[in-house]
């Protein structure tokens, strides 16, 4: 950092680091992460993946502590939607969004079973 001026104030010392023996073995053993699993699906929403996270342990500046993401499995595209009390309400508008644009029908929804998904208004309209 004090190489590039990427921080303001930072000294630049002279000399150099040794790595110690353990982050040297631990490098040379790290596998490299880059592959994405293999796709179960054959086009865009055949298969939603949808999870509600939260609360986080800082809140974000807005206040918000609960997310919903929505990933579809075969485009990989993530929708995160701010807030748990309005789940069954972000998905109807991810639905039409989604429906519309693509003018396929969600096939399949993957949920964790979480309470926010069990619902009568969820049951109705996946019939």
């Amino acid at each position: 950092m004090s190489k590039h001026k990427s921080v303001i104030g930072l000294k630049k010392r002279k000399g150099s680091l040794e790595c110690c023996d353990i982050y040297k073995v631990f490098k040379l053993t790290k596998k490299p992460s880059k592959e994405l699993p293999e796709r179960t699906t054959s086009q865009p929403l055949e298969l939603i993946h949808m999870d509600v996270w939260g609360p986080p342990p800082v809140k974000s500046k807005s206040g918000v502590s609960y997310f919903l993401s929505v990933v579809d499995d075969y485009t990989r595209k993530v929708n995160v939607m701010y807030n748990k009390k309005n789940v069954f309400k972000y998905f109807l508008q991810f639905q039409a969004m989604a429906e519309r644009q693509l003018e396929k029908k969600i096939k399949i929804i993957h949920t964790d079973y979480g309470m926010e998904f069990i619902s009568k208004e969820f049951a109705e309209n996946l019939k």
